[in-house]
């Protein structure tokens, strides 16, 4: 397979994931989603949008918060072992 075929295949896969992402969040009457900075996007959004949806509030947290909680929960983890 291409480079070029690969790089369509994942397009069309990241697409594909978020329409369902968009419209499994309005089916389930999602109001507040909370995501890493890594997701900072408007994509989400414009497919809510574009398909009259409700619009969640959106919350994103840093970083540095993730990496402490997945930290703690690694040491929880160690502790149980």
């Amino acid at each position: 397979m291409s480079a070029m075929t690969s790089a369509i295949l994942l397009f069309a896969a990241l697409t594909a994931h978020r329409l369902c992402n968009a419209v499994d969040d309005a089916l389930m009457g999602v109001t507040h989603v909370f995501r890493g900075e890594d997701h900072l996007t408007n994509r989400q959004l414009l497919i809510l949008q574009a398909l009259a949806l409700p619009m969640p509030q959106y919350g994103h947290i840093s970083w540095d918060m993730m990496a402490h909680r997945y930290q703690n929960a690694m040491v929880a983890k160690a502790s149980k072992i």
